[in-house]
């Protein structure tokens, strides 16, 4: 009898940018992701961070999408043509 094989999950540090006008919000985020061992930078608009993100690469971001004070849509196409480099 075969025995199915055990998926382990491999957990890489990566580095997150978290972006809220809510410094709350910003600090219980980046605490838990913090807790799973990420490397997180905590900005306080979008502009922020976007600077962050340029400034060194980075594997995700988590924003609020009223740091632009755009809609949805339109930050996401703001931040796109702004941070070229960063994978969606």
């Amino acid at each position: 009898m075969l025995r199915p094989l055990l998926r382990t999950r491999i957990c890489m540090k990566k580095r997150i940018v978290v972006a809220d006008d809510d410094p709350t919000i910003v600090t219980l985020v980046s605490l838990r992701l913090e807790a799973d061992s990420h490397d997180v930078f905590g900005a306080p608009n979008g502009n922020e961070a976007l600077k962050a993100i340029r400034a060194k690469p980075t594997d995700a971001a988590i924003l609020d999408a009223d740091s632009f004070g755009l809609n949805r849509e339109s930050t996401l196409a703001y931040f796109y043509h702004q941070a070229p480099n960063f994978s969606f």
